[in-house]
């Protein structure tokens, strides 16, 4: 590396030394990533630098760019990086966002209907590609479990929409007692016997599916070819529950507390009759009172018959606004004790949907009822309601929101613009065919402090209001009687964020001097008259800046411990997204360059401060000091680098995250092969720091080469050239300051360090040693 050990043993080393390469992700959407306690184990010296990644989204198979001043690497993602089973054949498409992903059509399966349904979509994939793609999809086997017991259900992704359903058929036993008159909507969330529900999926072999047989993929006897099946993925759980045999589910209303009104919750066809059954509480004690029965065009009124004609005697009115008013009297006393709690039923109304106009359609029918003087005075509770009858054209058996991930990241707190997640929703018929009834759906955020929903339901979003994250982030989705809950996991950067400076007390450099600047304005970009102020000063330290923080969410149960983005371990580089909204609070005392590199200007105390885009907030905030003391430059270390190679691998701590290595080389292998001079700052305060980021202007580095028959020196910004075989300490490196601030005609000398290096040119008799295998490589 040079020609003396880049340390100091008097003070501490808050950074170690480090390769300064840039990583950059192409074609893809990504986040730098730094794990905890790996930084300074990883990235403690000249030779390599490791740096972690994720990525979110690519559009082609993603190209990982490293760079070093002017030399650079790149290589291609490996696919089996990103896609640990390549589940998709689709020609001309890089298949790297889409992404398998299950809905459960029934959270509750009754044991009238004893069917669990899943529908399974490729999110990622284009809406539009539609049947005649040639896009081959995977196969889906689902496994539900309960105690010890298991069952499976598969099905072939495809169709037009890219979708199937699985159906299972749980064992009767495994079904809960439930309560009488249980509906959907009203039942408790803790009843039933959950049921855990996992999922494996395949890539279809000849265009066929070889589904689970036994324990075994492969459905022959014969040794089957191998085909590769995704780990077990959960999908959730659905709450089972034992109900009556031939009770169906209901939908209920209760009037005045006297009388409540049951009818089927299951939607009609053309020409069903709805029959609604009028019940009397025992407390109720009535001995009459008038029922009216409001309806629109689309329904007719048909009949209504006591119960009970011994009982009851019930008379109708036929009101001219479309009214029906049924008059019941009770003829004789109820026979029989009967429970406080208990229903006795009185009459039933019978009536007739007409032609539907479209293909899910709905009434309503205002009921009201009329009470006894005498019973007004003691019932205050409502005694008006509605209750709707809902008709179909199929046999839709769900409602399914469809999105391109399950994950959202609240980018949108730091940059102020939207981040929109699409949504298609889709109603699924019995036999798993889907039709999209996006533009006819209601829906409605459970808050709208985590996430939002469009008008038009077709995205869900946030734009950087939001006040918080969550795990299982729900957004309800209806469509006549149908209704489904959205899940997503909505990650928010915690605040404030974490601003890291190399060294945070920036002094003077003994020596250094630079010309005084009478410009106010920070950058490099000064103009030249600016910068030539009267005299000079000395230079002031400078420091690398990067911004962290988690991406969190609050769990389901809020007292639980809050989630992290990837893990508790994984801080997200956020310096890209909040470049433009940082800044020195004193820019006379210190500036930033493209939120990246920090400099002294003149003595004093400020403060780097990150501010939210969309209000004065500020996300964070970190205090500076530019000292009067001094500082020496303690070493220049000399790295001469011929090529960069690069790795990438999974990380050992996630199943997301991606470690590119790069490693520099040292050996030149080829006459007139160049190779790179770097230089890295070393002051006798321990802080080091790469000598690029100091604006050229104000220093010279001038190149030697201390045995010409070995290599030479040659061009602006100069490179070494082999010329013939040697090793050795080689190179020769001198910093001096600027013209403008030498005192003297001398040339006033900063630091002086040497640099080593390997020739040894490739001949086809022999073959260099395993540090030089060949690199992609720019050429200085």
């Amino acid at each position: 590396l040079s020609s003396k050990e880049l340390t100091d043993n008097k003070s501490p080393v808050p950074f170690p030394a480090f390769l300064p390469v840039n990583y950059e992700v192409r074609d893809a959407d990504y986040l730098l990533l730094k794990e905890a306690g790996q930084d300074f184990m990883r990235n403690s010296s000249m030779q390599s630098h490791t740096q972690p990644f994720v990525i979110l989204r690519a559009s082609r198979q993603p190209a990982v760019n490293a760079s070093y001043s002017t030399m650079s690497t790149e290589q291609l993602v490996p696919l089996d990086l990103v896609q640990s089973v390549q589940l998709f054949n689709a020609p001309e498409v890089f298949t790297f966002n889409w992404k398998i992903q299950a809905f459960v059509l029934t959270p509750w399966v009754f044991s009238s209907k004893p069917k669990v349904r899943v529908l399974f979509y490729v999110a990622g994939r284009d809406w539009s590609r539609g049947e005649g793609t040639v896009d081959e999809l995977p196969c889906v086997t689902v496994y539900a479990f309960w105690q010890t017991q298991e069952v499976r259900g598969s099905c072939a992704m495809g169709g037009e929409r890219g979708t199937c359903m699985a159906e299972l058929a749980p064992v009767p036993g495994w079904f809960a007692p439930g309560s009488e008159g249980t509906s959907r909507e009203r039942q408790d969330p803790s009843a039933g016997n959950p049921v855990e529900l996992y999922y494996q999926a395949q890539p279809k072999v000849n265009g066929k599916c070889n589904f689970v047989d036994g324990s075994q993929w492969g459905g022959s006897q014969q040794q089957a070819e191998y085909v590769p099946v995704t780990p077990m993925q959960r999908i959730g759980s659905v709450r089972l529950l034992q109900v009556p045999k031939g009770m169906a589910t209901l939908s209920r209303l209760k009037l005045g507390n006297a009388i409540v009104i049951r009818t089927t919750s299951k939607p009609l066809k053309k020409t069903d009759i709805a029959t609604f059954y009028i019940l009397m509480a025992s407390s109720a004690q009535l001995t009459n009172f008038t029922l009216r029965a409001t309806i629109k065009k689309g329904v007719t009124f048909r009949t209504a018959t006591p119960s009970n004609s011994l009982l009851w005697d019930i008379t109708l009115d036929m009101g001219a606004d479309g009214a029906i008013a049924v008059i019941c009297q009770r003829k004789a006393p109820i026979p029989g004790k009967r429970l406080e709690s208990s229903l006795l039923e009185v009459f039933q109304m019978d009536f007739e949907v007409e032609e539907l106009s479209s293909p899910l359609d709905s009434q309503v029918i205002i009921w009201k009822l009329e009470l006894p003087s005498a019973s007004k005075t003691k019932n205050v509770a409502k005694t008006e309601g509605a209750m709707r009858i809902y008709t179909t054209q199929r046999d839709f058996v769900g409602l399914a929101p469809l999105v391109m991930d399950t994950e959202i990241l609240n980018t949108a707190v730091l940059t102020g613009k939207k981040v929109v997640m699409p949504v298609r929703t889709v109603a699924v018929e019995e036999d798993g065919v889907v039709t999209d009834v996006s533009d006819y759906t209601d829906c409605s955020s459970t808050d709208e402090d985590v996430l939002k929903v469009s008008d038009r339901c077709d995205y869900v979003f946030v734009n950087g209001k939001e006040t918080k994250g969550k795990v299982k982030m729900m957004v309800n989705f209806t469509y006549s009687y149908l209704s489904a809950q959205l899940e997503l996991n909505v990650w928010m950067p915690r605040l404030p964020l974490q601003i890291e400076v190399s060294d945070t007390e920036l002094s003077q450099i003994k020596g250094w001097r630079v010309p005084i600047l009478t410009s106010k304005r920070a950058g490099w970009n000064s103009e030249e008259d600016d910068r030539k102020g009267k005299g000079c000063m000395l230079q002031f330290q400078h420091a690398l800046v990067r911004v962290l923080t988690y991406f969190v969410a609050e769990q389901a149960d809020p007292r639980d411990p809050k989630a992290y983005f990837l893990g508790s371990d994984w801080q997200v580089d956020v310096t890209r997204l909040v470049r433009y909204f940082m800044k020195v609070e004193d820019p006379r005392v210190a500036r930033l360059q493209a939120g990246r590199v920090l400099s002294g200007r003149d003595l004093g105390t400020t403060t780097i401060q990150v501010f939210s885009p969309l209000s004065d907030a500020i996300l964070a905030k970190t205090t500076i000091k530019v000292m009067d003391d001094k500082v020496t430059i303690t070493e220049l270390g000399v790295q001469l680098v011929t090529g960069l190679s690069m790795t990438l691998q999974l990380s050992p701590g996630s199943n997301r995250a991606i470690l590119a290595t790069t490693t520099t080389q040292e050996v030149l292998q080829s006459p007139k092969q160049e190779a790179l001079v770097s230089a890295l700052v070393q002051f006798s305060d321990g802080n080091q720091t790469p000598l690029d980021i100091y604006d050229p202007a104000y220093y010279r580095v001038t190149v030697t080469s201390l045995d010409q028959g070995v290599v030479s020196v040659q061009g602006t910004p100069p490179a070494v050239v082999a010329e013939g075989e040697g090793e050795g300490v080689l190179i020769r490196v001198e910093m001096s300051i600027c013209e403008a601030c030498q005192k003297s005609k001398r040339k006033s000398t900063v630091a002086v360090g040497n640099g080593s290096l390997k020739v040894m040119f490739q001949v086809n008799s022999r073959h260099p040693d395993g540090n030089t295998s060949s690199t992609d490589s720019s050429t200085v």
